[in-house]
């Protein structure tokens, strides 16, 4: 159900340039998350490094909302970095395992195209 990639760049690396990534794919970035930092001062560290991205492309959130609502709850998409060593992971639910999981086959097509999207945007690390 995930798509994941072990990088050779740096964790750093890929959390600094990832939004210029998803934007060259015309997705924004909503939203970040540094779990880290977060847990740290909610007073519940972690050791591990990792940054959530959620990302949205306005056209395909409108068409998937208009045909199947309920997919609002796995909206915006999200892509995890991960640090591993001195490289990153990044990892992402595939759009297409979750609506098939579902049994959404209505919005198969635009999920597909999604899917495809994400995936060119972890490739470019």
């Amino acid at each position: 159900m995930l798509y994941e990639v072990e990088t050779t760049k740096s964790f750093e690396d890929v959390v600094n340039s990832f939004e210029e990534k998803a934007k060259e794919s015309n997705f924004g970035v909503l939203k970040t998350y540094n779990f880290k930092e977060l847990l740290y001062e909610k007073g519940h560290p972690i050791e591990e490094e990792i940054v959530v991205f959620e990302i949205c492309h306005p056209k395909y959130a409108q068409q998937i909302l208009s045909r199947q609502n309920k997919i609002s709850s796995f909206l915006p998409c999200r892509i995890a970095v991960i640090k591993k060593g001195e490289n990153a992971v990044i990892s992402s639910p595939s759009p297409v395992k979750m609506v098939e999981t579902l049994g959404m086959e209505d919005v198969k097509d635009i999920a597909e195209e999604v899917d495809k999207i994400i995936q060119e945007i972890i490739s470019k690390f």
